[in-house]
């Protein structure tokens, strides 16, 4: 059976394993075996919380802002 490891200070999914039903194994120190949630996920007391997205913020192209500032520069005669 599918079992989440709950860190019980945080409510944080650290770890979802696969176990038998009476097998002889603990989780770790501070964590509780659950049915369900995702690595990530959050137990709020009732149900498991998926955490928002992170949306990544695209690189800069910081060649391109460099010439463009050259180009600036070139303009009003300070290089």
């Amino acid at each position: 059976m599918r079992k989440a490891v709950v860190e019980q200070a945080t409510g944080k999914v650290v770890n979802v394993i696969e176990i038998e039903e009476g097998a002889n194994w603990s989780p770790p120190k501070g964590c509780i075996l659950m049915d369900g949630g995702e690595i990530g996920d959050t137990w709020d007391g009732t149900k498991f919380v998926r955490p928002e997205p992170v949306i990544p913020i695209p690189p800069r192209d910081l060649a391109a802002e460099l010439d463009e500032l050259k180009a600036k520069l070139k303009q009003k005669g300070i290089i």
